[in-house]
């Protein structure tokens, strides 16, 4: 993608649909379910540093805790 991240998927129609994984410049990375490439439903973010957060995304956000 033009801002750097790796997406990979299912496409249809030219848009990402399901479960992915993304690969974000940072060395970030995200497996889950998005919508519109937007973070969306279940799915688990992993920090460069380590760190990792599995549970609900909404419009891109962490939600809960």
């Amino acid at each position: 993608m033009r801002d750097g991240r790796t997406i990979f998927g299912t496409w249809r129609a030219g848009l990402i649909v399901g479960a992915v994984k993304i690969i974000y410049p940072t060395g970030n990375t995200y497996v889950g379910d998005v919508i519109n490439y937007i973070r969306h439903g279940y799915g688990e973010f992993s920090f460069s540093n380590g760190d990792t957060f599995s549970g609900s995304f909404v419009n891109g956000k962490i939600e809960g805790f």
